[in-house]
């Protein structure tokens, strides 16, 4: 008769892949936060957010030089088929 396998077997690739995303990202913080790799004017986001902002433009519409103006999220107008 075959077990059930154990939560450690089943998920053992997250158990090993979260923690090591969160020490990667955690890692490149400190690297861009210390000024003897990074000046100030050299430091950029974490690749997480730099991803999120190109997916947003991307999403918008912006392309070349609009991308580097900053996000901004404004609320929908109401349509008449939501009154």
């Amino acid at each position: 008769m075959k077990k059930n396998p154990t939560f450690l077997q089943r998920n053992s690739v997250a158990i090993v892949v979260i923690p090591s995303l969160i020490g990667m990202h955690y890692a490149w913080s400190l690297m861009q936060k210390n000024r003897t790799l990074v000046s100030a004017d050299e430091e950029i986001d974490l690749p997480v957010v730099t991803f999120a902002k190109y997916c947003w433009n991307r999403l918008q519409g912006l392309t070349g030089s609009e991308q580097d103006i900053h996000v901004t999220v404004t609320p929908a107008k109401p349509t008449d088929a939501a009154k």
